[in-house]
């Protein structure tokens, strides 16, 4: 675990292997989901994401595996488990979150 500050923090993010984690604990810290997801598979980036100036905890984070196939095996493994009375759940890629949503929005469907 010698690069577990760069593990956290840095690194490039390839769509197939980063993952959104929703629904986390508000007083989990980035070394705990790392710690967690660690068990699937190395992991190049992981992070909760904070009010910079607060610290507090939106309740999501980014973690990036070292390939697709742990990726996919952390959102086979991992998904609906519950850490301190919190479910987390909807762990997927970016990108398949993204695609629920319209690519146009027609004008009648707006307001």
């Amino acid at each position: 675990m010698a690069n577990s500050t760069n593990s956290l923090n840095s690194g490039t993010n390839n769509s197939g292997t980063n993952l959104i984690v929703n629904y986390l604990p508000q007083d989990m810290q980035d070394r705990e989901l790392y710690s967690l997801f660690r068990t699937i598979g190395p992991i190049n980036t992981c992070r909760i994401m904070r009010d910079y100036k607060t610290g507090y905890s939106y309740g999501y984070g980014f973690v990036d595996f070292g390939s697709e196939a742990d990726a996919l095996r952390a959102i086979n493994n991992l998904n609906g488990i519950t850490v301190r009375n919190k479910r987390i759940k909807n762990i997927q890629t970016p990108g398949s979150y993204y695609s629920l949503f319209p690519h146009v929005l027609e004008p009648s469907r707006v307001l």
